[in-house]
């Protein structure tokens, strides 16, 4: 006799009755039963928590003085960056100076001309300064030293701020400044922004942990 709303195949045996194979139900309950067993799982859960974690948003800020020249090509390049890679939804990314001179202002001209031949436009992005709202972030990438002492000093005593050197991950000149090109030209921008895009890519390999 079959159970309504079994899964047991039905054969024919050699007297012509039925039977029903028991194979398939048994699977079932070993199914419910391995699931009901893998929730009740605290190793299990822990592992469904940790891969929730590898998929929250993080916040990325990039700092320079003004905030017209080299952070806003840096948020730029790393937005591209980890666009190129469809991590886009992964990352919430800034920038901003550490004085208020140029709050609300486009970046520099020759900063948009400069990433818009190397394919990036940042001519909608405006000018911002670095708050107390610095513990926010889960990194905080500056261009120089100066920055970096700035940054440093807004945070409270006792923290371990998140800040490095833009160029922290380069396997060869790991920690070296990324200069001002604001009282230089076009080239010294294409300099910079050649600069960034090397340093960038070392940081989108470790912020994504190499997705």
């Amino acid at each position: 006799m079959k159970c309504a709303g079994s899964v047991g195949d039905t054969r024919t045996d050699r007297s012509g009755g039925t039977f029903v194979l028991p194979f398939l139900f048994p699977g079932i309950c070993y199914i419910s039963f391995r699931f009901v067993y893998l929730l009740s799982n605290p190793v299990f859960l822990l592992s469904l928590s940790s891969t929730a974690d590898l998929r929250m948003v993080q916040s990325v800020l990039f700092v320079c003085y003004e905030n017209i020249c080299r952070s806003p090509m840096a948020e730029g390049i790393f937005r591209y960056m980890v666009e190129q890679r469809g991590l886009q939804h992964c990352f919430s990314i800034s920038s901003a100076g550490t004085v208020d001179y140029q709050s609300g202002s486009p970046p520099d001209e020759r900063a948009v001309e400069v990433s818009v031949s190397g394919g990036i436009d940042i001519s909608s992005q405006r000018g911002g300064i670095a708050h107390l709202d610095l513990l926010s972030y889960d990194w905080i990438f500056v261009m120089d030293n100066r920055n970096y002492e700035d940054v440093l000093s807004l945070f409270p005593a006792g923290t371990v701020p998140p800040v490095y050197m833009v160029t922290h991950f380069l396997p060869d000149g790991a920690g070296r400044e990324i200069h001002d090109p604001y009282y230089g030209g076009v080239s010294d921008f294409e300099h910079v922004f050649q600069e960034l895009c090397h340093a960038l890519g070392y940081v989108t390999d470790i912020v994504s942990g190499g997705a």
